[in-house]
């Protein structure tokens, strides 16, 4: 059971891994090329890949059907050879456990203190409001998974104009059209699953850097002629001192050099970004398929050893040591020996 979970989380790690350097490759070029909003859509990659060891093998769904033969006597020798690898395997089982367990307190933690930072709310035609002054500076954020909520800073009708007002409001309400509290969850996950590999931790940085400029890109596609309006929106905004890994907030420790350049860089172009989309959608379509593929495919030996018949067999079976119930599989070409 444990080796099954440890190579589990091993493939998912690798496919996990894999999509993240595709996106961290793709996503400048897809952003000059079709817009942020564009390059924001491949981070759907990640989550769709490491989900692929879950799914059916490729290469079973092509094999005849298993063949299960009843083991009568098992040699001594598998006793004594299986008990480090179970422990061993064990212990790393529960390592990973933990250490997700950790992670996961942490943002637990984090995002609680984060909404006792922010006190009673008042709530006013679907936007809360602190009505604390020692909250006065935080936000405009998202935040909220089943009914998610605007929260403004108290002194937002005297911080920012009438018209930075209305486009902050347009992009908060851009990240609750895209569901992206949804997607700051999902990301959350990744992140406690996969706590031991820091590349995932960099891409959720990037990731939620690539989800502001997205809703940047929404907001200056409906309101092209305020790009001036809007970077001085983005100025007066400090940012956050307070975090939590579920909520969309304005200012998440954002090269604003970066941001505000990018607002020149809005593409109003529709069939340029549906082609974009489009090309977006194919390859996080082929990264998908590529990770499902890689990771359930026969081995070449077995392959080549099953002759012009081609037959390939899969061998189950059932094996108690001391208590502990062991199912391996032993995929194999027709008179080829095989050892477990």
């Amino acid at each position: 059971m444990g080796s099954d979970v440890l190579h589990t989380v091993g493939v998912a790690c690798v496919a996990l891994s894999a999509s993240i350097l595709v996106v961290l490759l793709v996503r400048t070029t897809l952003r000059k090329a079709f817009g942020a909003s564009v390059a924001y859509l491949a981070w759907a990659t990640v989550p769709l890949a490491a989900i692929t060891p879950l799914m059916p093998h490729a290469a079973m769904q092509a094999l005849p059907r298993a063949v299960v033969l009843p083991v009568q006597a098992v040699n001594v020798a598998l006793q004594t050879a299986s008990h480090p690898y179970t422990e061993s395997a064990s212990i790393a089982v529960a390592i990973w456990g933990l250490g997700a367990l950790c992670v996961f307190l942490a943002f637990f933690v984090q995002h609680r203190r984060f909404l006792a930072s922010l006190g009673t709310m008042e709530m006013r035609h679907g936007v809360a409001r602190p009505t604390s002054p020692n909250v006065s500076k935080l936000g405009p954020l998202v935040f909220g998974l089943w009914r998610p909520v605007v929260v403004l800073p108290l002194d937002f009708r005297q911080r920012y104009t009438a018209r930075e007002r209305s486009l902050i409001l347009a992009h908060e309400r851009s990240h609750l059209l895209r569901r992206d509290p949804v997607a700051n969850v999902i990301c959350a996950a990744l992140q406690c699953i996969f706590w031991f590999n820091p590349l995932t931790h960099f891409a959720a940085h990037t990731f939620r850097f690539d989800q502001e400029l997205g809703c940047d890109d929404l907001v200056m596609r409906r309101y092209p002629g305020m790009r001036r309006t809007y970077a001085d929106a983005i100025l007066k905004t400090q940012i956050a001192s307070r975090r939590t890994p579920l909520a969309c907030q304005w200012q998440f420790n954002h090269p604003l050099k970066v941001r505000i350049m990018q607002l020149n860089n809005t593409n109003t172009n529709t069939a340029r970004r549906l082609w974009g989309r489009s090309l977006t959608a194919a390859t996080v379509a082929a990264c998908t398929y590529g990770a499902w593929a890689a990771q359930s495919a026969v081995p070449e030996t077995v392959v080549a050893s099953a002759g012009s018949s081609g037959q390939i067999y899969e061998i189950a079976m059932s094996i108690q040591v001391e208590g502990q119930t062991m199912t391996p599989r032993v995929r194999t070409a027709a008179g080829v020996p095989a050892t477990i």
